[in-house]
């Protein structure tokens, strides 16, 4: 029988409201949920798995199956948490792969653009490279802006020496 501890913490797990896991950020989605975990006082990793549980989609649960129906009785939410970031998460080529070939500028401005290139980024590739693959992602027009101040910043230098 459960104990008047262990039945606040299920209230509190069922009071936890998390948007739905988000594979785009999920760095940011896990210490979201955790920090409300903690907030709420959970530590059982029954309740933190089944908390957790309850933020996946169905694609997602199609995905981590042998993971939901193990019955192993010990550390399960780090094991389905593990799991998931590592279906979520692209491996170091594929994100190198993404900023080369695929990301378009789209309606971002050209700073929030440059963050995101550099989000995408392997922490260790180099900020030339980033920099010139935001260049070449630009539009037409803020390129010409761009070469119009490097060319002016360039005159300035001459003429201070």
């Amino acid at each position: 029988m459960a104990t008047a501890n262990e039945d606040s913490k299920v209230t509190a797990s069922v009071a936890i409201t998390m948007s739905p896991l988000l594979p785009s950020n999920i760095t940011v989605w896990f210490a979201l949920l955790e920090t409300q975990l903690r907030t709420a006082d959970i530590s059982s990793d029954k309740i933190r798995f089944a908390t957790l549980g309850k933020c996946l989609d169905g694609r997602l649960l199609q995905q981590i199956e042998g993971v939901m129906t193990d019955p192993t009785t010990t550390g399960r939410y780090a094991e389905l948490k593990g799991e998931l970031i590592r279906i979520l998460t692209d491996t170091d080529s594929v994100r190198l792969k993404k900023l080369v070939e695929s990301e378009e500028m789209g309606d971002r401005k050209s700073s929030e653009f440059y963050h995101h290139l550099r989000k995408l980024a392997n922490p260790s590739t180099p900020d030339d490279f980033i920099l010139t693959v935001w260049r070449n992602r630009l539009s037409v027009r803020i390129k010409r802006i761009l070469t119009a101040v490097d060319d002016t910043n360039r005159r300035g230098r001459k003429s201070h020496f």
